[in-house]
């Protein structure tokens, strides 16, 4: 292979002809299966073999080498599921994300928001080993300094009510990103209530 996907969790040299059993792969044929990336970027990889180059694009798609022949494959998400039970089973959980709102000039979440917590939480113990990023952002109103301080004030603040409920600190990290990245485009000086959140990636 030439070329690989920057998650390489999602590509799987799997040693088996695609229409037989999981326990018993046939000698001389390995089939190749792009899996869909788990935070759904592109990804891809370029298959060689003896002069001949495919490349693989599309999540399912697939490429079977038998005899210096290669053929390219198309299954879906079920056949990949019986075909291969063990490994899919093996997969790690997909990251997920969630974005918590806050109300105006502070680090006090709405009411909605606070709902979602437990639903964060859950998500977070029920892992063997999880990450936690939580990334403060704040809307345009105000100064450039004093949004990047909020935006770490709200990071921090998810960040302690995780915690209060179970979560080991040392596993969440916490950005600032102020202004900077907003989910609505705004004029300098405008409060809009979607740019102001945390967003939090679970892996």
């Amino acid at each position: 292979m030439d070329a690989f996907s920057a998650w390489l969790l999602t590509v799987f040299v799997l040693f088996l002809l695609a229409d037989e059993p999981a326990t018993q792969p046939p000698a001389g044929k390995e089939t190749i299966v792009l899996l869909p990336d788990a935070e759904g970027k592109s990804t891809g990889i370029v298959v060689s073999s003896q002069g001949q180059q495919v490349a693989v694009t599309e999540p399912y798609q697939g490429i079977e080498l038998a005899g210096g022949k290669v053929e390219s494959k198309t299954f879906s998400a079920a056949q990949i599921k019986n075909m291969f039970p063990e490994v899919m089973q093996a997969l790690p959980d997909q990251p997920r994300s969630f974005t918590l709102r806050f109300e105006q000039n502070g680090t006090r979440l709405t009411a909605e928001s606070a709902a979602m917590v437990e639903e964060v939480r859950q998500e977070i113990v029920k892992r063997p080993a999880p990450e936690v990023t939580v990334i403060g952002h704040t809307d345009r109103e105000g100064s450039d300094e004093a949004n990047l301080r909020l935006s770490q004030n709200r990071a921090e603040a998810v960040r302690d009510i995780l915690v209060a409920g179970g979560v080991s600190a040392q596993i969440v990290q916490v950005v600032g990103r102020g202004e900077l990245e907003p989910e609505v485009a705004t004029a300098d000086g405008v409060a809009e209530p979607r740019n102001r959140r945390v967003e939090i990636s679970v892996r």
